[in-house]
């Protein structure tokens, strides 16, 4: 039996490589009816950047 997917999540930093994943994925939504969900991963913020933010 296939597993009926309904959901692809695409976590992403959206860096210079994350354009083929995304092609992927959507292709994965098209071929599978699918929604997806995109997550956009940030790194933690340094402490400069804590001073400039005034966090």
């Amino acid at each position: 039996m296939v597993p009926v997917v309904r959901k692809i999540l695409y976590a992403t930093d959206l860096g210079r490589h994350a354009r083929p994943g995304f092609a992927f994925a959507v292709s994965l939504v098209r071929s599978c009816g699918a929604r997806i969900e995109l997550v956009h991963v940030l790194e933690p913020v340094g402490p400069y950047a804590r001073g400039v933010l005034g966090l």
